[in-house]
């Protein structure tokens, strides 16, 4: 049954922190049924809830899936608020949304794809949001126009879906763990003004594309005003392409791993302005391409004008580097880059000098040198390396090989090590991220470029992909392929987890439950034997197991004798009963208790001779039993032939061995 829309806005107000801020809102707390007249609530004609506009309210709570039943709301806008926890798949699937703000929250989780055909604007940024952004993320197509998912935790590739947002005309996916490489087919996107891609791990060139000419309207032109790409991870050169935006106000490109110059075609008064202020410099000693990014050799505070020099000690091989010339030319200072960047979370396993800088460098653990004392390798498999590959590595002018396999390094492989003349790179056996910077797939590593065949497989298996080798290798005969079952995040994965197969941080929990549960069993089984144990050893008490003693035998001087106590416990009247009865036990089973049916059995049968005696009768019986002799002597064996005994035979106890 369908609940009032009251009830279902209602379910915002959780806690005291909900009912203290419904508490000031006109509707919320009155319990007013006619939801269409609370404070930030519209209806249509229909009275049915169309908007919820409750932004920057000091909102503290949930999103409830209830909300996912308002199946006629076209604008949810809850933004700057105190909201946390996920956005429920029923919101998301709304079929009528048109205007989403969430943005500026605590919301957690992931992506789930909105439904609604009709949307045009979805801001969900400044969260914590968290996951790949799905394939298939927004249905809307022509009349999508607005996306910022900018200042969260997202963490895949951009899918090729939003290049079919034709009416886009701001995409703002900054400040997030983005990575592999900016989409050629966002060229397609005509109308987009604003492209904010900046603070993530995209690598590869800046697509050209991004200039692509479409017409509008009967007319020629391109509407991008501002590019973002800075603090990426970016190679190449900056397309001259980009000169054709006549539109274009803001590039900023800075914190790349770009090469070569700004194109002078690109550079103007009118890009990046801001960095000139009034008159200075003066007119005439101005480099607009300075505005865009700082040239090689050279750094700045934010990567762009004014441009400083690097010293003899450092070099810098990229444009647009911000703070300082960080690249040692000196091997020493490159290695001792290396040690820090992998010993972050703890030190390396094994012989370890790195450390100790009164080591000569050639006589460091894991590295050889030539015969001129430049460094040709460094092996460090196996060794619990823990953190980044650091990039300065690439400026080792005579590294042939990098074996860092099997450890526990994060992060991405960076673009930087296509400037070393590495022939052999093993990344495999690691938690490495993203994909193979495509200039590192143009050089001939591991064999790539073989008879014309560049495939960044041949560095290491693309996620999703495994190898026993971890990449793709032509003399093994070892190809990337796809894991059936799961789909491992990182580079070089070796081996494939087969379904139901359990590993990681999940084998280990069922590994420890499945022991928990087979030691309760076990200490399940033996408590209950050791009951069962000490029951039958009470009936066998209670049955007296006894051995037979011949009077005739009773030892002689100096001799072990029984106690006096023990004589007494012998002819006690329950042992005398028992006594009459040799016939519960054999020679084969005298020191083993008597089954549960057995016993039964033998008590009805021990006392069947007294049945229809009298108590005068039984004691005078009993009395005549304890006046056999005391000079008894114990049997010599324990083996003795008891269906021998004669009457005069007495039973003494044998201890349960």
């Amino acid at each position: 049954m369908n609940q009032p829309q009251s009830n279902i806005l209602l379910s915002l107000v959780q806690g005291d922190a909900g009912r203290g801020w419904a508490s000031g809102r006109q509707g919320w707390k009155q319990m007013n049924d006619n939801a269409c007249e609370w404070e930030g609530i519209e209806c249509n004609q229909y009275n049915e809830v169309i908007s919820i506009l409750i932004t920057q309210t000091a909102f503290s709570g949930t999103l409830p899936a209830v909300l996912g039943t308002l199946t006629s709301l076209r604008e949810l806008r809850m933004g700057k608020n105190k909201m946390h926890g996920t956005i429920p798949p029923s919101i998301a699937a709304l079929p009528n949304l048109v205007n989403v703000n969430l943005a500026e929250n605590r919301i957690t989780g992931t992506l789930h794809p909105f439904r609604s055909i009709k949307l045009r604007t979805l801001d969900l940024g400044s969260n914590d949001l968290h996951g790949s952004i799905p394939a298939s993320f927004l249905a809307a197509d022509s009349s999508f126009q607005y996306l910022s998912m900018t200042k969260n935790r997202l963490s895949s590739t951009i899918p090729e879906s939003l290049s079919n947002l034709i009416s886009i005309d701001t995409l703002n996916l900054s400040d997030n763990n983005l990575h592999g490489t900016i989409p050629r087919s966002l060229g397609k996107l005509a109308l987009l003004k604003h492209l904010h891609l900046n603070n993530n791990f995209f690598v590869g060139q800046i697509p050209p594309t991004l200039a692509t000419s479409h017409p509008i309207n009967g007319k020629v032109g391109d509407l991008l005003e501002k590019i973002y790409l800075q603090d990426n991870q970016l190679s190449g050169k900056v397309p001259i392409q980009l000169a054709d935006l006549s539109n274009l106000k803001e590039l900023v490109i800075h914190e790349n791993k770009l090469t070569g110059q700004v194109p002078n075609d690109i550079c103007s008064e009118t890009i990046n302005s801001y960095f000139f202020q009034g008159n200075f410099p003066p007119l005439l000693e101005r480099n607009y391409c300075d505005a865009i990014a700082c040239p090689v050799d050279t750094v700045a505070s934010d990567g762009s004008y004014p441009c400083i020099h690097c010293d003899n000690r450092h070099y810098n091989p990229y444009i647009g580097q911000t703070r300082e010339c960080n690249i040692y030319t000196n091997q020493r200072e490159i290695l001792r880059k290396m040690y820090v960047s992998t010993t972050i979370h703890g030190k390396w396993d094994g012989q370890n000098n790195w450390g100790d800088d009164e080591v000569f460098l050639c006589d460091l653990s894991g590295v050889t040198c030539d015969s001129n004392f430049y460094v040709t390798e460094i092996n460090l498999s196996n060794r619990g390396l823990k953190g980044t590959i650091p990039g300065e590595l690439g400026f080792l002018q005579y590294l042939e090989k990098i074996d860092v396999s099997d450890n526990q390094l994060t992060g991405f492989l960076p673009s930087d090590l296509q400037w070393a003349p590495i022939q052999n790179l093993d990344i495999s056996g690691n938690k490495i991220r993203g994909i193979i910077p495509p200039k590192l797939c143009l050089t001939g590593i591991n064999g790539n470029g073989y008879n014309g065949d560049y495939n960044c497989g041949h560095i290491a298996c693309p996620e999703g992909t495994y190898s026993p080798s971890g990449r793709k290798d032509l003399k093994q005969k070892h190809d990337c392929l796809p894991c059936p079952h799961n789909n491992p995040e990182v580079l070089g994965y070796k081996a494939c987890r087969e379904l139901g197969v359990a590993s990681g941080v999940f084998g280990a929990i069922v590994a420890i439950v499945t022991l928990s549960v087979a030691i309760t069993g076990f200490v399940v089984i033996r408590m209950k034997r050791k009951r069962n144990y000490f029951k039958h050893v009470h009936v066998a008490n209670e049955l007296e197991m006894q051995t037979p003693i011949n009077r005739e035998n009773w030892p002689q001087e100096g001799e072990i004798k029984p106690s006096a106590g023990a004589i007494q416990e012998f002819h006690s009247p329950a042992r005398q009963s028992m006594r009459n009865n040799p016939h519960l036990y054999s020679s084969t089973d005298r020191y083993q208790p008597i089954a549960r049916s057995e016993k039964n059995e033998n008590n009805r049968s021990s006392l069947a001779h007294l049945k229809g005696e009298s108590t005068d009768g039984v004691s005078n019986r009993l009395r005549t039993d304890l006046s056999v002799s005391a000079s008894v002597k114990t049997s010599k064996s324990y083996n003795s032939h008891c269906s021998n005994e004669s009457p005069s035979d007495v039973w003494l106890d044998v201890p349960k061995i």
